[in-house]
């Protein structure tokens, strides 16, 4: 409890930005075999991890939902973050979690591998790594950022094991931000 209040004091009025990318005009990825939408899994996993860092963790948060990608970095940099974590489903056949980061920034780096390492340990998928990217979000966020591509919408079995440990799922990311907070300041 000592170290939580700690850390909560160093935060200050610092907070954590959730990004949910798709939205209403943009479906992500799809599953046309089992009806699932990156959009739809992406604002479920940013709603429920939004309300858990905010009401559980006491921690400040804010997300961004339906904006274009040249206007996230701005809305993300007018909170005072501390950190940015936009959520993702993958597609194009694969398996496993992996992050994407800015090149240059190497607290973008460890984030990106603690949030990959949670959901690995939790979900025992494959832990694809962490990959480089000047993704603009990524490089024109002040604050360490990652694209978190949470497991692949378009294989049926990983994704049918999404939907069974989502909840599993959203506290490994709780832990992984904490993790990463922890160790920043």
């Amino acid at each position: 409890a000592r170290r939580l209040a700690a850390l909560y004091a160093q935060l200050g009025d610092a907070s954590v930005g959730l990004n949910t990318k798709k939205g209403l005009f943009d479906p992500g990825a799809v599953n046309p075999r089992l009806g699932f939408r990156e959009a739809d899994l992406a604002l479920s996993l940013g709603t429920t991890l939004e309300v858990y860092l905010r009401d559980r963790l006491r921690l400040p948060t804010y997300r961004i939902f339906d904006q274009p990608y040249s206007a996230r970095p701005l809305l993300a940099n007018n909170h005072n973050g501390i950190c940015f974590v936009s959520l993702e489903f993958n597609a194009s056949g694969g398996h496993g979690t992996e992050a994407l980061h800015y090149p240059l920034s190497v607290e973008g780096i460890r984030l990106s591998r603690i949030l990959v390492e949670e959901i690995t340990r939790t979900t025992g998928w494959r832990n694809r790594g962490v990959l480089a990217r000047t993704l603009g979000e990524l490089k024109h966020t002040a604050m360490p950022a990652t694209t978190l591509e949470v497991c692949f919408v378009d294989n049926d079995a990983e994704i049918q094991s999404y939907v069974a440990k989502q909840h599993s799922i959203m506290l490994a990311i709780a832990v992984g931000i904490m993790r990463y907070l922890a160790g920043s300041r």
